[in-house]
């Protein structure tokens, strides 16, 4: 399994490394800062299968838009958000006007 784990700060992405790294050694893992990463991976054939996303990645786009466009390309990955800033996203995530696969 091909995991990746998404998040703009690069403190937070260097300790969930070193938190889960050996956790989820038997899987690929990679770490990132960019969500572009995520979407060079799936367009070189790369798609992973689940992406731990943040969703405030300090950029006009958040981790929400990302994973729309993310699951356009790569209908099979699955994408967990995480974030730190439940009152500020909560309404968005469970909105329902995402398009998001149904479960």
């Amino acid at each position: 399994m091909y995991i990746i784990f998404c998040d703009n700060d690069p403190v937070q992405a260097g300790c969930f490394r070193n938190e889960f790294g050996e956790l989820l050694c038997e899987h690929e893992l990679s770490v990132c800062t960019s969500p572009q990463f995520v979407l060079d991976e799936i367009a070189s054939g790369n798609a992973p299968d689940i992406v731990l996303m943040d969703i405030d990645l300090g950029i006009e786009e958040n981790g929400m838009d990302y994973a729309e466009m993310l699951y356009k390309q790569s209908p099979r990955t699955r994408v967990v958000f995480v974030t730190a800033y439940t009152d500020k996203f909560v309404q968005d995530v469970f909105s329902g006007t995402r398009t998001y696969p149904h479960f």
